[in-house]
């Protein structure tokens, strides 16, 4: 994301008083500038997808950096800040050079969704209550309609679980 619904999930996470992690895209942050303030505002921790999700292997370390920068300055633009971002590398893909090109911290996921996949709220749902552990980082896309209500009905379970969800700093 951000996309057509972060704005929504941003209200609901609030009802809640959850804060997470949103990896934004440059691409999409600069269509949905607002957004990403509010979830700044809201305290939500804002980091980088690179620009325009490219497979990171494949890329050159000057090609890295144009991504990573770009997409700094689209989030310190909306966020009126000057601040350096974490970093998920599209589709998990690093190696060695690309984590060493990054100039910042990778970040990974240890449970997946795949809501890109089943575009279904249920399983979302219950591939977080199932899978989650203490220190998991769940692997979310707040572009898919169908990822909202499972999400939240997950983020339901594990706070009534005596989970506290927290960003990944």
């Amino acid at each position: 994301g951000p996309g057509p619904y972060t704005d929504g999930l941003l209200d609901e996470l609030a009802k809640r008083g959850v804060v997470v992690t949103f990896f934004m895209q440059g691409r999409n942050a600069e269509r949905y500038s607002a957004v990403v303030k509010k979830a700044y505002e809201a305290g939500h921790q804002i980091a980088s997808h690179t620009y325009d999700h490219p497979m990171l292997t494949g890329l050159s370390d000057t090609a890295i950096q144009n991504q990573l920068t770009a997409t700094a300055n689209v989030l310190n633009r909306a966020t009126g800040g000057n601040h350096s971002y974490m970093v998920r590398p599209p589709y998990g893909s690093t190696d060695t050079r690309v984590l060493s090109a990054l100039h910042a911290p990778a970040i990974l996921w240890s449970v997946d969704t795949r809501d890109w996949e089943s575009r279904n709220a249920d399983a979302v749902c219950r591939r977080i209550v199932n899978d989650t552990k203490d220190g998991s980082i769940v692997l979310l896309h707040d572009i898919h309609a169908t990822t909202i209500p499972g999400a939240l009905r997950g983020i339901d379970a594990l706070l009534d679980q005596g989970y506290e969800l927290v960003t990944v700093s």
